[in-house]
């Protein structure tokens, strides 16, 4: 009889590790999946990091070349002035 118990409770602890490993490979599998989705995240944030140095960098060029083309505009404009102002000296 005891013999019978036994096999008893060994299935029953058995059928509750079995269960227990079912649930664990669920969580693991839903882990899994949040793990994709965030590597998937990651990659479109790094995505949109790369567009916006790229972004940057393009605005610094066109500001640096503004100040240049305004930097130009201005020592002719000055020129200008000069010739205005002193005519004769020219």
């Amino acid at each position: 009889m005891q013999l019978r118990e036994n096999i008893a409770q060994d299935q029953e602890k058995s059928d509750a590790s079995k269960s227990q490993m079912e649930q664990l490979k669920e969580k693991i599998h839903g882990i899994e999946s949040e793990i994709l989705q965030m590597e998937t995240r990651l990659d479109e944030l790094r995505r949109i990091q790369g567009q916006i140095n790229t972004k940057a960098t393009e605005r610094s060029t066109l500001f640096t070349l503004q100040q240049q083309q305004y930097a130009a505009l201005s020592e002719e404009n000055e020129g200008k002035v000069q010739a205005l102002v002193f005519p004769c000296s020219q």
